[in-house]
């Protein structure tokens, strides 16, 4: 079972969700997603469920964002674990925005219209996923 901490200002349950389910039912396996918006939150729900993946929202200003990676660093400091960081962009955002990380090179970009082999090839990059396309 994975975990992943969506960090994004809206709480619900996105098409992309869906399909990042799927694609971890065709690797046999569930996912639980967590939704937290508040910088406040962050790192407790981090400590609380040690996630595999997280999801920033892109929607969020440079600034929050800014703080919201800030959190997540000191948690990466204190733990010496760099838990993969996937961006989520929403195109009907006008004002979409994506900082500058390499954050080890464990970094990725989902959007709405990413389809299952786009994920799956991004989680076999970021994990080491032994899935294919069709099995």
């Amino acid at each position: 079972m994975y975990h992943i901490v969506v960090i994004a200002p809206n709480q619900v349950e996105t098409p992309l969700f869906q399909r990042v389910r799927e694609c971890f039912t065709l690797r046999k396996t569930s996912v639980i997603l967590s939704f937290v918006s508040e910088t406040d939150h962050i790192l407790t729900e981090i400590y609380e469920c040690k996630p595999d993946y997280i999801f920033l929202s892109a929607s969020y200003p440079p600034t929050e964002q800014l703080e919201k990676l800030t959190s997540l660093a000191q948690y990466v400091r204190k733990t010496r674990r760099v838990v993969p960081l996937i961006y989520l962009i929403d195109w009907t955002n006008p004002l979409s925005s994506v900082l500058g990380t390499s954050w080890s090179g464990q970094v990725g970009v989902l959007h709405g219209y990413s389809n299952n082999a786009e994920i799956i090839d991004l989680f076999q990059r970021l994990d080491g996923w032994g899935v294919t396309v069709g099995q």
